[in-house]
């Protein structure tokens, strides 16, 4: 029952795991558009940038030589303890506590660094995606084409993800060439050496440990690098179905009324059902490479653990090395380990962050990606609005309606007439340069107020005074204005909320959305004005105080309308009739 429900293309990378970041998988994109990031993080913020960095290398360093210290005084005052040697002792616990304060500062250091780095980081990238999605309405067009989904989700929770991962990642992979320089050299001189004539070979073995933790630690990478592969692809699979999860969830919160009129709360819960069990698909996969990853993780890291004791306990027991000493190199050999193996230790967060680039990758891509048009839009000089050859066309391709050339100039009353699906809404989208299927052109006049009414505005959170003066920002000193259109237009009751901040499409009716939006007309006194159905949910009576007010308020405005009702062709002078695909102009 819940295929009827879910999304095809939801299902089917539920199904495949294949989504448009995952078709071209290969890692050299992922890695150039990680240093891409970088780069315009470091030119943006360039002094602080820079600053964070030299912090985060110098601290880096700092600690891992610290914590090299305090592990090899801490040898020292084991050895001490075992040879019963207080003057020895002391002194080197001493010093193991004095390294013991500096690792914890450096570590609370690094927390305020990493903190600020990350908050700096992400306000740098989500300006420049939230700069690029809202010009030139490329928001409208990405959606029109459907090839992203989610962009909130990308511009929000993908930052965010790479920004936490990259700045946790980028320091440890750093450290591990740090810890590398500083550890081999400590195990290379306990490494003591090793003959082997006992097995026939005449030959004596030297500095065989930093060899092993090496060799071992490339190994594990290569290894887990094939096994975690699918691990990425099922990351990015569960951050698009949890997103669609929380956007269906958001539509029911949205439009609560209208499912709550309809009854339609049982049905809601099987499309989410249907969404939620596309969840528990990939999260069986998703379970099983994180099983796969975590087996080939932990069971070396076990046995390293005990190798080292293995490999040197026979020295131990023929004096040749110390307890203490032999406690270091079990120290030393894990952290050779894991710092030749940080690419497979921090597989998990490589693949989650990986997830969130190739997301914010494809983004990036789409916002790049012109949109295309047949229908040429720019503005002219003079206080005409016109079309040139204008014809308009399906998104398949069909012919629609044949415009020609139109002229609208000043004190113009052009009502658009025509039976539903003729394209006068697609009309305004055209005249609005939001239509693109098609051929002509249209010309706006430069420095002219243009505004649209469609039948449903919209009414962002905000107080009352926002949504009046949308799309400006509201004028402190226009309350008595506001006030006195909200009274003419049957809004009285609301003046007294003027600055209250709630979810106003929540709580107005769909009349009442209507008769704010041409407040807003009213407050804006635009030269040109077209409202598609925009008193659609008005009754007669508020109909005609709308284009009343219209008319007295804005008598040079240019003023089109699309309406079906016959009582509003007294407002205008001209008509346009679309039929068959064609226009035909009247005089009313």
């Amino acid at each position: 029952m819940t295929e009827s429900f879910v999304n095809p293309s939801d299902a089917e990378v539920a199904a495949t795991d294949r989504t448009p970041e995952v078709r071209d998988h290969r890692i050299k994109p992922d890695l150039g558009y990680i240093w891409h990031l970088i780069k315009q993080y470091l030119k943006r913020d360039a002094k602080i940038g820079w600053s964070m960095v030299a912090l985060k290398l110098v601290f880096t360093i700092l600690g891992s030589v610290a914590m090299l210290q305090f592990q090899v005084k801490l040898a020292a005052a084991t050895n001490a303890l075992s040879a019963k040697d207080a003057a020895a002792l002391w002194p080197n616990i001493s010093m193991t506590t004095g390294f013991i304060v500096l690792i914890f500062a450096v570590s609370m250091i690094n927390v305020i660094v990493n903190f600020t780095l990350r908050m700096r980081m992400r306000t740098v990238f989500t300006n420049d995606f939230l700069g690029r999605w809202l010009v030139e309405n490329r928001f409208y067009h990405l959606e029109r084409r459907g090839d992203i989904d989610h962009p909130e989700q990308r511009i929000q929770e993908d930052i965010y993800i790479y920004v936490e991962n990259f700045i946790t990642l980028a320091p440890t992979i750093l450290g591990t060439l740090v810890t590398v320089v500083l550890y081999s050299g400590t195990l290379w001189t306990l490494s003591k050496p090793v003959s082997l004539e006992s097995i026939g070979l005449p030959w004596t073995v030297h500095g065989y440990l930093p060899f092993i933790a090496v060799l071992t630690g490339v190994a594990m990478t290569i290894i887990v690098h094939f096994v975690g592969d699918s691990l990425t692809r099922t990351e990015i699979t569960r951050q698009r179905l949890e997103a669609q999860f929380r956007n269906d969830m958001a539509g029911i919160r949205e439009n609560a009324e209208m499912v709550a009129f309809e009854k339609g709360a049982a049905i809601e819960g099987v499309r989410l059902q249907g969404i939620f069990d596309l969840i528990r698909k990939n999260w069986r996969r998703y379970t099983f490479a994180n099983a796969k990853l975590g087996a080939v993780l932990s069971l070396p890291a076990l046995v390293l653990t005990v190798a080292p004791m293995a490999l040197c306990a026979p020295l131990v027991l023929d004096g040749r090395m110390g307890v203490g000493d032999l406690q270091l190199v079990g120290s030393a050999f894990l952290m050779m380990y894991m710092s030749v193996s940080v690419l497979a230790t921090s597989y998990r967060e490589i693949a989650i962050m990986r997830s969130a680039v190739a997301r914010m990758r494809l983004f990036d891509e789409a916002l790049d990606t012109p949109a295309h048009s047949g229908i040429a839009v720019s503005q002219s000089t003079g206080d005409v609005m016109s079309t040139r050859n204008l014809s308009l066309r399906l998104p398949g391709g069909a012919p629609l309606v044949e415009i020609g050339d139109l002229e609208l100039k000043a004190g113009d009353r052009l009502l658009v007439r025509g039976p539903s699906g003729s394209g006068k809404s697609t009309l305004m989208r055209a005249l609005a340069g939001l239509w693109p299927y098609g051929s002509g052109s249209v010309q706006s006049p430069e420095g002219k107020r243009i505004c649209f009414l469609p039948q449903r505005s919209y009414m962002p959170d905000g107080t009352l005074a926002s949504l009046l003066a949308y799309p400006n920002a509201p004028d402190p000193h226009a309350d008595p204005q506001y006030r006195s259109v909200l009274q003419s237009l049957g809004l009285g009751a609301l003046c007294s909320r003027l600055h209250e901040h709630n979810q106003w499409r929540q709580i107005l009716s769909p009349g009442e959305q209507q008769r704010m939006a041409a407040a807003r007309a009213l407050l804006a006194k635009p030269d040109f004005l077209f409202l598609d159905e925009a008193s659609s949910a008005l009754d007669p009576h508020s109909e005609t105080t709308l284009y009343t007010l219209l008319d007295e308020h804005l008598p040079h405005a240019a003023l089109i309308s699309v309406a079906h009702r016959p009582d509003v062709a007294r407002f205008h002078r001209n008509a346009m009739s679309i039929e068959d695909g064609r226009i035909v102009l009247s005089t009313l």
